[in-house]
């Protein structure tokens, strides 16, 4: 009986020193989120198919940075066509504590745009469609913009979430949208 004890302690001790020098996986601060909506772009009124990924770095459980860019593309409308890229550089705030779970935050940085527009006709007086060639005007702008996201985790890994945004450009463009987002901790 002696002898079972003991074997049973010993087994115990050393099982209990390997468990201790098991390292807790520590969630990572990086992420990487993807998204897809729609924006107007606000010089020309179009309507936009949007597309965007984004990277983010999780400084604090308060204070996220992210870089993402994005291409869109007019979905809508006859006469005209444009399509831009961007790229964006935020600063975030999760005034309610990112606890992983459920992060709502606000956010503000620069913004490039590159827009591509091109006219393709015109309606006259009497309705009647005129259809003429137009070379493609081009332009790009550097900006700010206002961000309000609310994500949600999915297991440890996975999240899901969406994105409203607005953002005003030197040249007079403004561009504001909406997206739904899905993303995974790298």
């Amino acid at each position: 009986m002696k002898n079972i004890l003991l074997s049973l302690g010993l087994s115990v001790a050393l099982l209990g020193s390997v468990r201790a020098q098991e390292v807790e996986s520590k969630p990572s601060n990086l992420d990487f989120r993807t998204g897809t909506g729609i924006s107007l772009l606000g010089t020309s009124s179009m309507v936009m198919l949007t597309v965007e990924n984004e990277l983010n770095y999780r400084i604090t459980p308060h204070f996220t940075a992210s870089l993402s860019g994005g291409v869109a593309r007019s979905v809508w409308g006859y006469s005209e066509s444009a399509s831009y890229f961007q790229g964006n550089a935020n600063v975030f705030v999760s005034p309610f504590r990112n606890t992983r779970y459920l992060d709502f935050r606000l956010g503000s940085g620069l913004s490039y745009i590159d827009v591509t527009e091109v006219a393709n006709g015109l309606l006259d007086q009497r309705g009647n469609w005129i259809t003429f060639q137009n070379e493609p005007s081009q332009r790009q702008s550097l900006g700010i913009n206002f961000v309000v996201e609310y994500s949600l985790n999915i297991g440890e890994r996975y999240l899901i979430g969406t994105k409203i945004y607005t953002q005003q450009y030197t040249q007079g463009d403004a561009n504001t949208g909406l997206m739904l987002r899905a993303g995974f901790r790298i």
